[in-house]
């Protein structure tokens, strides 16, 4: 028993250690890196798996018979689609650039049920220390790599990604506020450098909608501490002169709405071809590797993506992430991942306390999965969120 717990122990270290490095492992280019991304996230749920086998903490009364049977579902059906399909090196790994596969998004299961067990401080307070030092060594980094601050992607190496990342640690930081009273200053500070850097990444739809969170969590906190009309007045004002000015000094892609209905449009075709696609292998899938296959061009019949066929690209994703799971995992598995998230987010959202923050974390990222593309880093991150609002979400209903 000794030896079983001194393990599980050294492997839930080395789970911890290996989830804060994963992010940056960037000294390659963008394929190797994430190749090297998907070797580590691979080493990463074998650790997390055999955490939860040798130490006791981790028991299937922990959770809702709903979360078990979707989780188990969602595990069964990465298996299934595996087996089944062809290219089984891609479904194992993922496909080039993404290397989400099945191997991989079973490992953001068991890391997200390992990291359950950490107190919620400490993992917000992890969260926040991660991205401030994204954020911090961005800028060099793009400086050195591109020469340029244009849609700055730092070390995510695409500005979509950076900009959730961002978009947490800000939502995070109004929370820390309220616990690190002393380290006020430093939090002020880190938060304008990363709205800075919001900015800077030129992604519409987190941008807008970190904004209408904190308006949220604003009105939220002036109804806690009960603030005047008057006080309230002056901060309006102070919101609808922001806006404005938002609008003069924005980069010109955040504020375009031609340019923004277009990109619409762009992403709305192809989620009306994928969708189409499902019905093609509804019980199985396609297998996580395999969404090129899915989404092949001979398919697109779109004007604006069949322009992008001619340029030689191919996709990968539907550009919304849901989507991708049914293409993936057929209509069970995407069912069981889509119900897993809403069911957890929506618990968390309901809670007034530390976890509610990571409901509204969970909720930007589910609604930037509406419209864009994923990596390793930010579904393990997803998965993190998730599975600690299904422990401690319990923990307060029975306290």
């Amino acid at each position: 028993m000794f030896i079983k717990n001194h393990l599980g122990q050294w492997f839930y270290k080395l789970t911890v250690a290996l989830v804060i490095c994963l992010p940056f492992l960037v000294p390659f280019a963008d394929n190797r890196n994430t190749d090297l991304q998907g070797i580590i996230i691979l080493i990463i749920g074998l650790s997390s798996w055999l955490t939860i086998l040798l130490k006791k903490e981790y028991k299937l009364k922990n959770y809702s018979q709903l979360e078990l049977i979707l989780l188990a579902t969602f595990i069964l059906f990465c298996i299934i689609s595996l087996i089944l399909n062809n290219h089984v090196g891609y479904d194992i790994l993922g496909a080039p650039y993404i290397r989400l596969g099945s191997a991989a998004l079973i490992s953001c299961v068991g890391c997200g049920i390992v990291l359950s067990n950490v107190p919620i401080k400490k993992i917000i307070t992890y969260i926040y220390l991660v991205i401030t030092a994204a954020a911090l060594i961005s800028i060099p980094y793009e400086l050195f790599r591109f020469g340029s601050l244009l849609r700055i992607g730092g070390i995510f190496s695409q500005a979509d990604i950076f900009a959730v990342f961002l978009g947490c640690g800000i939502l995070i930081g109004i929370t820390l506020l309220k616990l690190y009273p002393h380290l006020k200053i430093y939090l002020y500070l880190t938060e304008i450098y990363f709205f800075i850097l919001l900015i800077l990444t030129q992604t519409r739809v987190v941008l807008y909608l970190v904004v209408l969170m904190c308006i949220y969590l604003f009105f939220q906190s002036c109804l806690y501490k009960k603030w005047s009309i008057l006080k309230i007045l002056i901060v309006i004002t102070g919101f609808v002169l922001l806006i404005i000015g938002a609008k003069i000094l924005l980069p010109p892609r955040t504020t375009n709405i031609s340019y923004a209905g277009k990109s619409v449009s762009y992403r709305y075709s192809l989620q009306k071809y994928a969708v189409k696609s499902v019905e093609q292998k509804p019980i199985y899938g396609f297998g996580p590797g395999n969404l090129a296959d899915a989404l092949a061009c001979k398919k697109l019949t779109a004007a604006s993506l069949e322009e992008t066929c001619q340029n030689h690209f191919f996709f990968n994703s539907s550009h919304n992430i849901f989507i991708d799971r049914f293409l993936a995992l057929g209509l069970i598995g995407g069912l069981s991942y889509l119900i897993l998230v809403a069911y957890e987010i929506t618990r968390g959202l309901r809670l007034k306390s530390r976890i509610s923050i990571l409901g509204m974390c969970g909720l930007l990222i589910s609604l930037y999965y509406l419209t864009n593309v994923t990596s390793i880093y930010l579904e393990l991150l997803l998965w993190v969120i998730i599975m600690q609002i299904a422990i401690k979400s319990k923990k307060s209903n029975t306290q």
